[in-house]
């Protein structure tokens, strides 16, 4: 799995950001705006990013590398100045009342704690066995044996005013503000092997990712083609995934669900720089008195239909006029080939265009909520 250096800044009169590097480079590879303002610490779990922020006073959960907040609490001292995790809780460092916090989990429920070195702990790091910690106020880093107040060593920092620790699993990683740069350290020593100066300034906390290959299966609705994750579809008369709107059983011709338009979304690259050869196919279920219709189109337009009644058959409403097959058809054995190709460091929609979905009823099916049945994505990676 592919290794980043990942910070959060601070950014004057305007949104602060979140910057991800090609490993330890200036080569930044992705970056978005923050969602909330005055972010000073950031984490990585593995799998999901932490920010915490002063203004709010709480700590957020995103959704992998993404601005998209899936979870948080408020904090419960004054504000978490440096956040880590080291596997199983969420550790924390609160300047304003010197302490250094670990955390049950994700939660504001504090289990442990000792008091800082000092007053300027702006930078936490867990590197899997002992905290390390960065205090401007001093001018120092510390190692602590695992979470206690045993202080193991300590060295002073690189520059004057030291914001941001890290460990890539061998070397201490740190950033000096006044300087604006990274310093790889040999492993935890004040020796400095390696710096670049930071593209973008104000570094208020840095952690090292180890980020796997991750895609989602996104869902798209509304005039604007907005992108929701998803992990199930539900085939209803409304242009959501709300399986509440649910599709009428005519008594002679067919109904029909909104149409649904869907596509895979890399997220994270991890070791690989290109996906391709996108296929589609079902297990070869269907409900009685269903057919599971598709097709691939390459415009995006929004659902149509009678709200909680019927969609409109897409082969007819939908502006590609798409040739509907049965979805059914498609099987691990002859998939449905999708057109679409990326290659790092670009992110985003891999398809060309959309897979679109629709349900047909006829007046045969049975009432009530269908068990699920399984649609599959397949492609190679290189």
């Amino acid at each position: 799995m592919a290794a980043r250096l990942i910070t959060c800044n601070f950014v004057a009169g305007a949104a602060d950001k979140v910057v991800k590097y090609q490993g330890f480079s200036a080569t930044i590879i992705d970056s978005f705006e923050s969602p909330i303002d005055s972010l000073e610490g950031i984490a990585w779990n593995g799998q999901y990013m932490y920010t915490s922020s002063s203004s709010t006073e709480k700590v957020y959960k995103h959704d992998s590398f993404t601005p998209v907040i899936t979870d948080s609490f408020d904090y419960p001292v004054y504000y978490a100045r440096a956040i880590d995790w080291d596997g199983t809780n969420l550790l924390s460092s609160d300047t304003n009342a010197a302490a250094l916090i670990k955390h049950s989990g994700f939660s504001a429920t504090i289990i442990d704690s000792f008091e800082a070195p000092g007053v300027g702990c702006a930078s936490i790091e867990w590197d899997g066995t002992d905290l390390i910690v960065g205090d401007w106020d001093s001018g120092r880093v510390y190692k602590y044996a695992g979470f206690s107040s045993t202080r193991v060593g300590f060295f002073a920092a690189p520059g004057d005013q030291i914001e941001g620790v890290a460990w890539d699993g061998t070397d201490l990683l740190s950033y000096d503000r006044p300087a604006e740069t990274f310093y790889r350290h040999k492993g935890f020593s004040k020796t400095i092997l390696e710096s670049f100066s930071a593209p973008v300034g104000n570094v208020k906390e840095m952690d090292w990712m180890i980020e796997p290959f991750t895609l989602w299966i996104v869902h798209y609705t509304g005039a604007s083609a907005t992108e929701t994750k998803i992990t199930a579809i539900h085939f209803n008369t409304h242009d959501s995934n709300d399986p509440s709107y649910r599709v009428k059983i005519p008594e002679s011709g067919y109904t029909y669900s909104f149409w649904k338009q869907v596509a895979i979304r890399l997220i994270n690259w991890g070791d690989y720089s290109q996906i391709s050869n996108i296929k589609f196919y079902t297990d070869g279920a269907i409900w009685e008195g269903c057919e599971l219709l598709c097709a691939e189109v390459s415009n995006y337009a929004q659902a149509q239909g009678i709200v909680g009644k019927t969609g409109y058959d897409a082969s007819t409403h939908h502006p590609d006029s798409p040739e509907m097959t049965d979805a059914t058809a498609y099987t691990a054995d002859n998939p449905l080939s999708l057109s679409g190709t990326l290659t790092a460091p670009n992110t985003g929609k891999v398809l060309t265009g959309y897979l679109l979905l629709q349900l047909r009823i006829s007046p045969s099916a049975t009432p009530g909520t269908k068990p699920p049945i399984r649609l599959y994505w397949q492609y190679d990676v290189t």
